[in-house]
């Protein structure tokens, strides 16, 4: 199933193969004060499909939120029920279920992240501080939940994402001084994807919180990233829609990532494709532990494992492994001092 909404705040549901339309529901504003207040910034259904969240108000870069009187509501898909009809002075930014559909996360620009049992519909806790808030999304493990927002005296330079930790619902760890405002927040393996005002999308390891790398020239007014189910490609969408596809397309997989490198390592010799394949591996820093553990005695990649460590913030670790590295090859006469 697909869900759309126009102009007209009909949300209408409609079969993904036919374009039929299965379902509608009006969702015009009771008090449709302030200019944002129609407009639908976002839709998401739950993972088990059972629900259907809408969300009304956008982002923009206006230099202070506006306020109004902006609707968040949920259906029940089979039903059509309306099963959460709430306001907020602010407007709603972003969407997310945690994977067991348990859980919904809505971001409210000024008004902070409000987590809501779907099991009830009550408040579980809301997530409060110096905002504006902007996308909030659930980790794949529902572990963290990862929220963008900025102070509000600081729109384009104060901006951070903060890692708050779901058990306790604390901030644990933060990634700060984010020039541009961020737009959306993605996963993918090992990896924090993050659009931002400046057309770009920059890639952080996520366990260490170290920038990876940067995808520049991501297009004008980038608002959603998302990858493919089989990890294979990333979308950015926003006034056009760019794609990017990884090579090899197995790193959404970390145990495939592992078997695919290990055996290109076992069947070539050839120093370029070796170094090609560990500099792919070096973005991701539990499949190179892995073949670490995997490949004791192969001295390029544990230097390259040592490198990645130190980069990432372990020089203790980094220096064990690099010893062991050089007492392999002392002991074994091809290392000579």
């Amino acid at each position: 199933m697909v869900a759309v909404v126009g102009n007209d705040h009909r949300i209408r549901l409609r079969d993904a193969k036919n374009v039929a339309v299965l379902r509608h529901w009006d969702c015009a504003p009771s008090n449709p004060s302030g200019p944002d207040n129609n407009y639908p910034g976002s839709l998401e259904f739950s993972p088990d499909g059972r629900y259907l969240a809408v969300a009304f108000g956008k982002l923009t870069l206006r230099p202070e939120p506006i306020q109004g009187n902006y609707a968040l509501k949920v259906f029940d898909v089979d039903s059509g029920e309306l099963v959460l009809d709430r306001y907020s002075e602010s407007r709603w930014i972003s969407l997310d279920f945690s994977s067991d559909s348990r859980l919904l996360a809505a971001s409210a620009e000024i008004d902070g992240v409000s987590i809501v049992s779907t099991h009830d519909w009550s408040d579980v806790t809301r997530l409060e501080g110096s905002g504006p808030y902007y996308t909030a999304r659930f980790s794949p493990d529902d572990q963290w939940l990862v929220i963008a927002k900025s102070a509000r005296e600081k729109m384009l330079l104060g901006s951070e994402l903060v890692f708050t930790d779901t058990s306790s619902w604390t901030t644990a760890r933060h990634i700060s001084g984010l020039r541009h405002l961020p737009t959306d927040i993605e996963f993918s393996g090992d990896l924090l994807l993050c659009s931002s005002m400046d057309h770009r999308i920059r890639i952080w390891d996520f366990d260490s919180c170290r920038e990876m790398a940067v995808l520049r020239d991501a297009g004008k007014e980038t608002r959603s990233i998302a990858m493919t189910p089989d990890g294979r490609t990333l979308i950015a969408a926003g006034r056009g829609i760019r794609l990017w596809r990884s090579s090899p397309r197995i790193w959404s997989d970390g145990e495939r990532a592992v078997q695919f490198v290990n055996e290109r390592l076992n069947a070539t010799q050839n120093p370029a494709a070796r170094r090609s394949l560990l500099r792919a591996a070096l973005f991701y820093p539990r499949v190179m532990r892995r073949l670490a553990a995997l490949r004791p005695r192969d001295w390029e990649l544990q230097l390259a494992f040592a490198e990645l460590l130190d980069y990432l913030g372990h020089p203790e670790e980094a220096n064990l492994v690099a010893g062991r590295v050089r007492d392999q090859a002392l002991d074994s006469g091809e290392c000579q001092h």
